[in-house]
Order: C-alpha cells, then structure tokens, then sequence
C-alpha cells in the first residue's frame, strides 16, 4: 500500500510540475499576443529558467523586450533565438527591426535580407 501512495505522490508532482512549465509557456506567447509586456517578460523568463530554452520562448520574449524599449536585450533574446532555430525568419526581421530603431543600419540590412531569403 506504502508503494502506491508514493507512485501516487510521485506522479502528482510530476503533473503539477509538467503542467506548470505547459502554462507558463502559453502565458508567455498570450501576453504578447495581448501586448502586455512586462508580463510576457515575466512569463518567458520563467520558461528559459526552468531550464527549457527554446527558440520561441527567446523570441517572445525578445519581442517583449523589443516592444518595451529594451533594444540591447531583446538583441540578446534574437540572437538567442537564432542559434536555436537558424532557419526563424520572425527572429532575424525582428533583429533587423531592433537594430533600425537602433539606427545600426549596417547591422539591420542583413538581417532584413536573410529574413527575406527565408
């Protein structure tokens, strides 16, 4: 009986668990749909540091940053995003656009062409 209850309690916590990294993912991709922010800032870091770092959770949360007048992260967070998923055509162009509300043109113009050739 001892035996499963600890089987029990074990997947239990393995639920809440799974289900608490499922709800901060969606929570960080609806505050940006929402355009809230700060909040989709919060949701998304909360992912990256539960030790998913994935490619949409850099690029949400770049675009957040992007979206709040946090250009130098948000560059972090698109980079990020690339090296994980090289082929993320939103990444580059919202590089490129972080880098053109920058005034770095030279660095925008590449990334815009590669956004475009994918």
């Amino acid at each position: 009986m001892k035996d499963k209850f600890v089987i029990l309690v074990f997947l239990v916590c393995i639920f809440h668990i799974t289900a608490s990294i499922c709800l901060a993912t969606d929570w960080c991709n609806e505050y940006v749909d929402k355009k809230q922010y700060n909040l989709a800032v919060k949701a998304c870091t909360e992912r990256i540091g539960k030790g998913m770092p994935e490619a949409v959770n850099y690029y949400n949360r770049g675009t957040a940053y992007l979206n709040i007048g946090e250009q130098t992260k948000a560059i972090e967070d698109f980079y990020n995003s690339i090296s994980l998923a090289p082929d993320s055509f939103a990444a580059y162009n919202n590089r490129g656009s972080t880098y053109a509300v920058l005034g770095e043109l030279q660095k925008a113009i590449p990334d815009f062409n590669k956004s475009a050739e994918l």
